[in-house]
């Protein structure tokens, strides 16, 4: 089947429009994190970090902005709404004085969700963890 210049140029056209919109950042935002915490088997030490995911991607990508930390971590959207909180926060799962990330939090949107990795469940040995909201001031769609 012969496909006319015209209909060529419309699919390479729809193409190149619409790979922008899956690289759009589905949230973006800073938050002073006052403790060291994980991310899988990862350390983070304390300081500002922005975290951001863009629509279509499952990674978060979380930054210290002082050092060359970073980390890489699957956060799949939630699958709904949130109807919970006012304000944008990230949440962790509290062992003790150890810190794991639980998921990041935007209004309207979808949730950030962290699966419990392998070296967290190691770590945690049958432990019920605390969960610690941090209220993030600067975010945005």
């Amino acid at each position: 089947m012969k496909l006319s210049t015209a209909m060529k140029l419309a699919v390479i056209g729809g193409i190149f429009l619409t790979a922008p919109a899956f690289a759009q950042t589905s949230f973006y935002l800073k938050v002073d994190v006052p403790f060291a915490f994980h991310v899988g088997a990862q350390s983070l030490p304390a300081g500002e970090y922005t975290m951001k995911a863009n629509l279509g991607s499952e990674l978060l990508l979380i930054a210290n902005t002082a050092s060359s930390n970073t980390a890489f971590v699957l956060a799949p959207q939630n699958g709904g709404t949130i109807s919970g909180p006012a304000e944008a926060q990230i949440t962790f799962r509290v062992y003790g004085t150890t810190r794991y990330l639980d998921g990041v939090w935007t209004p309207g949107m979808n949730a950030r969700a962290v699966s419990v990795s392998p070296a967290e469940r190691d770590f945690a040995a049958g432990q019920a963890p605390q969960t610690l909201a941090l209220v993030v001031k600067g975010w945005r769609h």
